[in-house]
């Protein structure tokens, strides 16, 4: 079995993911659901946290209708996807990363998805520990940053 953190840039994808998801579940938790989701709508905070813009936007929706559409994991699996494409050659990214654009289609329930492989070495409950050129890198990932004043 390969290591998860093989390629340097995975625990970067996984700290932006996992807030994501977090939010995401707190909003199903809640009877809600984003709006819409993006790599727009997905700030990088100067600390290096990850804010969803536009979360005062989710609507109520019943829980019969929450699935991965609806929750907008299909949009958050496009992100990954992204990210994954603009990965240099010499990082091949581990068979968890590469599942994962497909486990967020699948899923149902964050909370699952939280509890994987991928997701427990990330770090502590809302702690992005990542360095100053995951600015950059960020910018190069097509997500946006803000200052908090």
């Amino acid at each position: 079995m390969e290591p998860v953190f093989q390629n340097p840039w995975l625990t970067e994808v996984a700290a932006i993911v996992r807030p994501v998801l977090e939010g995401i579940q707190y909003l199903r938790d809640q009877g809600r659901a984003l709006a819409v989701l993006s790599a727009d709508t997905m700030l990088l905070t100067e600390c290096g946290g990850v804010r969803i813009a536009g979360a005062e936007q989710s609507c109520q929706i019943d829980a019969a209708e929450m699935d991965a559409a609806t929750m907008k994991l299909f949009a958050l699996a496009e992100v990954v996807e992204r990210l994954i494409m603009k990965n240099p050659l010499q990082y091949p990214w581990s068979a968890e990363v590469k599942g994962l654009p497909d486990e967020l289609k699948r899923c149902n329930s964050p909370e699952k998805l939280l509890r994987s492989k991928l997701f427990e070495q990330s770090g502590d409950k809302g702690e992005l520990k990542m360095l100053v050129n995951a600015a950059n890198k960020t910018a190069y990932h097509n997500l946006e940053s803000f200052k908090r004043t």
